[in-house]
């Protein structure tokens, strides 16, 4: 029995049809409401809405999605704007140069000709061997 090109949508189709019914439904952010009074009586499964005041669900600033049959609490709103990330090209120079790089702006190194920071004419960056910038 040869598999003909719509034997082969079939069982495709098929098999496409089953993996999205297990996938379930997204969470989408639907909006923001003040107090957990005014969030939607009918929402749409999946609906995620921020509740800008402390709740039964928690502080001010939860978000909560809707089930279907109940708000399950999905966590605060978190500011990130304090924190910094460090910078992967933060280096400290040793030796003939003794500054100290945090990868905020661009810096020139100079290393007296003839002269090295390391070995083989090397900089080591960050106390590895393996991590080197040729000279």
């Amino acid at each position: 029995m040869a598999l003909t090109a719509k034997k082969v949508y079939a069982i495709l189709n098929g098999k496409i049809k089953k993996v999205s019914e297990g996938i379930g439904t997204a969470v989408f952010y639907a909006g923001s409401v003040e107090t957990e009074s005014q969030l939607p009586l009918s929402p749409q499964i999946g609906a995620m809405y921020n509740i800008e005041s402390e709740s039964s669900y928690g502080l001010a600033g939860m978000n909560v999605a809707w089930t279907g049959t109940n708000w399950d609490p999905m966590g605060p709103t978190i500011d990130l704007g304090a924190l910094k990330a460090p910078s992967p090209y933060k280096l400290k120079f040793t030796g003939a140069s003794t500054q100290e790089y945090d990868g905020s702006a661009e810096v020139i190194v100079n290393i007296p000709e003839g002269g090295t920071s390391g070995t083989s004419g090397k900089l080591k960056a960050d106390g590895h061997t393996v991590k080197y910038v040729e000279v």
